[in-house]
């Protein structure tokens, strides 16, 4: 059977016990080994099996690993359910040494090897190795890849026979895979594509993401459901002839896609706002906020004027009472008692109960970091410290002082703390002040509390 391959032109190497190549084999990604060459290294006393080489030098040989040691459930009988039974009689199926499955065919057009499904670690396997963030259930075996296959001991054949697929018949295949994939990123928005937040109370994509309906969304688009669980929505695409094309998880309010026919990115996590904008947009986002807030998602932003709102902020933060910030309205602004406490309530709700500021703002509402003012708010929020070996000593440490606890720090975690506070604040703040407007002169790096040396 070892030159079995090659009489179907598909190349194949001599490996080891742990499925190594036991000779070099990166020559063989682009010429056929010879049955002389084979023959040879098989018989060196650490050949244990062969693999077969996938990639256009085997005819366009393409390999889907199924890898059920893994499994929390019966992961093949689900593949094989959601596979179409013609195409299911394409192709060649492997039993590998560890239970799973190797899916062997041809195609005129392949890939490099590539994750399609991966899952997140139950509760167990994360308490017994804290390390592990994720498991690789499905992949490829492309250009630059190679399968161990029979008559390697463990390897066995339960169909046979490698045929050529179609594109459709591929991508079918894979929107299959990846269906069962856990995992997948979120999707943010571009800066320069969203719109700014200070024209807004209430972020139309906030209220959208937190009221709005996928279903109706996605059925007004003509997608379809097919199915639901307590976990998931699967949506089919128009036109599409899989089992289904994405899903929305309902924990995590994501919305995913298997196929790469629509105009999402596969593997990739959208929020409800922006499947929105993408469907009913053409991803223009301003044009997408603007649309919600006609529908009645979000509030526009009622401006008192950035330089009152700064004013405010500044006694506010000096510990002024909502009724002291109502007296300097009436009594400066000239503002009628009712208008004062609409405004003084409406400012409270923008900025939240507290305020900690590491940063000042200018004349032109442009905010800046203030260094001392950050040191300071690191000390007392966050248990920061430099930690002097001796009085007179130069040399220090980057400290933390956390639940009576001291533990060394780094540069990163000071950023990481400053982000996880920023994400917190109000969408509006300080007089116009945004979140976004923090993190991207954390982004920038402005935020540096101490040189790298200190982590030395």
């Amino acid at each position: 059977m070892v030159t079995k391959y090659l009489d179907q032109g598909i190349n194949t190497i001599a490996v080891n016990e742990n499925k190594q190549a036991i000779f070099p084999w990166k020559v063989y990604q682009e010429q056929m080994v010879s049955k002389e060459e084979l023959s040879r290294q098989m018989a060196d006393n650490r050949a244990k099996g062969v693999a077969i080489i996938c990639g256009s030098v085997s005819g366009n040989v393409e390999v889907i690993d199924i890898d059920t040691k893994y499994e929390t459930y019966n992961l093949w009988e689900a593949i094989k359910k959601a596979i179409p039974q013609e195409l299911y009689t394409k192709l060649h199926i492997v039993k590998t040494r560890s239970n799973g499955k190797h899916l062997i065919y041809k195609c005129e057009a392949i890939e490099g090897n590539q994750k399609l499904a991966q899952r997140l670690p139950t509760l167990e396997e994360a308490k017994n190795n804290p390390s592990i963030k994720s498991y690789c259930i499905i992949e490829t075996r492309g250009e630059g890849g190679y399968v161990v296959a029979p008559p390697t001991q463990g390897y066995e054949i339960e169909q046979e026979g490698i045929h050529v697929i179609s594109l459709d018949e591929r991508e079918v295949l894979f929107e299959v895979m990846r269906s069962f994939n856990e995992i997948f990123e979120e999707q943010i928005i571009e800066a320069h594509q969203r719109p700014s937040t200070k024209d807004y109370g209430l972020s139309p994509f906030d209220d959208y993401n937190r009221r709005g309906d996928i279903v109706d969304l996605m059925q007004r688009n003509g997608w379809k459901v097919v199915k639901q669980n307590s976990e998931r929505i699967y949506f089919l695409r128009p036109g599409s002839g899989a089992e289904h094309s994405g899903s929305w998880n309902i924990g995590m309010g994501l919305f995913s896609v298997f196929s790469v026919n629509t105009p999402f990115l596969v593997q990739k996590g959208y929020k409800l706002s922006a499947v929105f904008a993408i469907m009913e947009c053409d991803g223009d986002f301003k044009l997408a906020a603007r649309k919600l807030l006609d529908l009645g998602f979000g509030e526009k932003k009622t401006s008192f004027g950035d330089k009152v709102e700064r004013e405010l902020f500044s006694k506010r933060n000096d510990g002024a009472s909502k009724d002291e910030l109502v007296t300097i309205l009436v009594k400066k602004h000239n503002k009628s008692v009712d208008d004062a406490k609409v405004m003084v309530e409406e400012l409270d709700a923008r900025w939240g109960e507290e305020i900690c500021t590491f940063w000042d703002v200018d004349d032109k509402g442009v905010a800046s970091i203030n260094r001392y003012k950050l040191q300071v708010f690191l000390v007392t929020n966050g248990g920061f410290r430099l930690y002097f070996y001796d009085a007179a000593s130069t040399i220090y440490r980057l400290i933390r002082v956390k639940d009576g606890f001291v533990e060394e720090a780094s540069t990163e975690q000071i950023k990481r703390f400053i982000k996880d506070y920023v994400d917190k604040l109000p969408d509006s703040f300080d007089g116009g002040v945004t979140p976004q407007d923090l993190l991207e002169l954390i982004y920038k790096g402005c935020l540096l509390y101490t040189s790298d040396a200190a982590d030395e």
